[in-house]
């Protein structure tokens, strides 16, 4: 049996070819982790030229967990299905294809073409590699196949007119330039010249991805599971490898296969190639919302199926393994995305231990703080409560580090520090260690409710849901600097409530106000939750737009007012902005309640009075550049623990 590792300091050790084919490098690593009090390590393929499933890794991985087993460490594995992708494609022929061409610059192209004298061509460039460390090609290569779908109809104010939308794609003449990487699709046709009418086509590209949506690919990883099992390796925990470029779905980009074409149609009863035109435009009828919707989940769920199914093979062979959730934030690199390639990893971090996450941030940006505070949210939705993010490897400046390290702890997010065989682990510091053994990573108190607009983001266009997840990137950033305490929440992890006109408890955490921003579309049962709150008297704070349709595409009957505008955050309403304690500014701190007392921790601390409006105590506290934990009793007296 292992000994108690929940709070230990853990590392997410990257691999390369070195440690597969070098033994003696890695027990040397293994051992110094440890000397240096390390009690978990995640191992994580990486710039490998060895898929998971190879015999030297099985083998690699085998004496490693065997040595870690020796030094009492806990011993886990990421597993990433797209490292297998050459494997599978060539054992069972099923490949994930893309219906629209991404740039190599990385806009996407246009899928749309004004009809002129009677003629159309649209132009499609798909020079593209997309990189991905998860490939053995080290990249998401695009192969043209065929004209998928091509649509003729009458646009009005940007919106396609129903009645107006024919398939044309036998009438339509595609041209593959395999030197230039280039794609024509062009035609002949008879519109009324004094009408706008237009042209969307939809070229077919396979990829070097294994297809999610196939049942044979699954199989084969059964018999790696099986594999790892012979090979006498002692698992104790694993990540099934999410996130990254194209892995499941972003708006705009249009995952297809055979498989996922026949399994979406025997689920919703229409084939999503008749409907290809409702993922990328508007239409008069509103039908494209049902039609997002129904797209975007079901690949969601997919994805979300298939690593389920996987976590059923591991528990059938390995006794007592936790299983957990990887993704990745980016809220302060080139993209504006929080969350990359999740449709929502809220849903995926139900039924795990935990969840782990990365990021590309080398700084403390304001906007680190809306990544923290994501992070956080979404170990909330796991068994434990708990999440993990690893920083950048090539982070400069060893005080950058700490004071991401220190924000870390304010949100109840364990760092993890990521090592190769190149350099040392860090050594935890003392400020974190004591922390982690005062409060044991408790999720820190949370009095607002802030729902993440999931619905309204699937059912925009590219433009506009990009612009929703930049301007919730800021608010975020902006409430924990006003110092409010929130937990942020999906539909999919509301359940189970139950509310009053003082607080609506969800999981054992109880909101005494909810904030919502942009729910132009909303889930059903959410929006006659959140409008029962409001009936109840519970303070309900909508910005941006009033509901206007479900995602069903049902219009909504019964909105609420618009009472702040998430592109300018001061418009909250006063009450909205009443934090559960005052700090000193330039400072973010966060509480976590004891079974008799308050712990209260601030980054950075500054001279100056913090006053906590429940225990109506006044902290001194003393100037310090780092982190400072203070514990306030039921009687107003206080103590720096830290």
């Amino acid at each position: 049996m292992k000994g108690n590792t929940q709070h230990a300091p853990y590392v997410t050790w990257i691999w390369s070819d070195r440690e597969i084919e070098e033994p003696r490098q890695v027990k040397a690593a293994l051992e110094s982790m440890h000397a240096q009090g390390v009690r978990k390590v995640r191992i994580f393929l990486e710039n490998c030229s060895y898929r998971f499933t190879d015999r030297p890794v099985l083998r690699a991985f085998s004496r490693t967990s065997q040595w870690a087993r020796a030094r009492d460490i806990s011993f886990w594995l990421h597993l990433d299905p797209r490292q297998a992708s050459r494997l599978f494609i060539s054992r069972v022929n099923e490949k994930l294809a893309f219906l629209m061409p991404v740039s190599k610059a990385g806009s996407r192209s246009n899928n749309i073409a004004s009809v002129k004298n009677s003629k159309y061509e649209l132009q499609f460039n798909w020079d593209i590699q997309l990189s991905s460390t998860m490939l053995q090609e080290k990249g998401i290569s695009l192969e043209p196949v065929c004209l998928e779908r091509a649509f003729l109809f009458r646009l009005e104010n940007g919106t396609a007119v129903s009645s107006t939308i024919y398939e044309i794609t036998n009438e339509s003449l595609t041209q593959f330039d395999m030197s230039r990487r280039i794609c024509n699709v062009f035609g002949i046709i008879g519109v009324p010249d004094d009408q706008e009418w237009c042209v969307a086509a939809f070229p077919k590209f396979d990829s070097n991805l294994f297809d999610y949506f196939g049942r044979e690919s699954n199989d084969l990883l059964c018999n790696f599971v099986e594999d790892l099992f012979d090979g006498c390796t002692h698992v104790d925990g694993f990540t099934w490898g999410e996130g990254g470029p194209q892995h499941i779905a972003d708006p705009g980009l249009l995952p297809a296969s055979l498989s996922l074409f026949n399994s979406f149609k025997a689920e919703y009863g229409y084939d999503i190639r008749d409907r290809l035109l409702h993922l990328i435009l508007p239409v008069d009828n509103n039908q494209h919302i049902r039609v997002r919707q129904d797209y975007y989940r079901f690949l969601q769920r997919a994805v979300t199926e298939a690593r389920r199914d996987f976590h059923r093979m591991m528990h059938a062979f390995f006794y007592d393994i936790k299983s957990s959730y990887y993704f990745s934030v980016s809220a302060c690199g080139k993209s504006s995305r929080l969350v990359t390639g999740d449709m929502d990893p809220w849903q995926k971090a139900i039924g795990v231990s935990r969840v782990f996450a990365d990021t590309d941030s080398r700084e403390a940006h304001p906007r680190y703080l809306a990544e923290l505070a994501l992070v956080k949210s979404i170990g909330l939705c796991s068994e434990s409560g708990e999440s993990s993010l690893t920083l950048p490897r090539d982070i400069a400046d060893p005080l950058v580090v700490e004071q991401m390290n220190d924000l870390m702890t304010l949100f109840s997010i364990r760092p993890a520090p990521a090592v190769t065989a190149d350099n040392d682990f860090p050594s935890p510091s003392r400020a974190r260690s004591g922390i982690a053994n005062q409060i044991r990573y408790g999720c820190p108190e949370a009095d607002t409710l802030v729902i993440f607009p999931m619905e309204t983001i699937i059912s925009q266009g590219i433009a506009a849901a990009e612009h929703i997840y930049d301007t919730m990137t800021d608010f975020i950033s902006f409430l924990i600097i006003r110092g409010i305490q929130f937990d942020i929440r999906t539909a999919s992890c509301i359940t189970p409530y139950n509310y009053s006109s003082d607080a609506l408890t969800i999981a054992g955490r109880s909101y005494k106000k909810i904030i919502y921003p942009y729910p132009a579309v909303v889930e059903a049962a959410l929006w006659s939750l959140v409008t029962s709150c409001a009936a109840a008297g519970l303070p309900v704070y909508i910005g941006g737009s009033s509901p206007s349709h479900t995602s069903t595409g049902e219009p909504v009957t019964d909105p609420l007012p618009v009472s702040f505008d998430p592109a300018d955050p001061g418009t909250l309403p006063e009450p909205a902005l009443q934090p559960l304690f005052e700090m000193p500014d330039g400072a973010v701190g966060s509480c976590f309640y004891g079974p008799d007392c308050l712990y209260f921790m601030l980054a950075p601390a500054a001279t100056g009075g913090i006053y906590r409006g429940r225990l109506a105590t006044t902290i001194d506290v003393p100037e310090s550049s780092g982190l400072k934990l203070f514990r306030l009793d039921a009687d107003g007296t206080h103590s720096i623990l830290i």
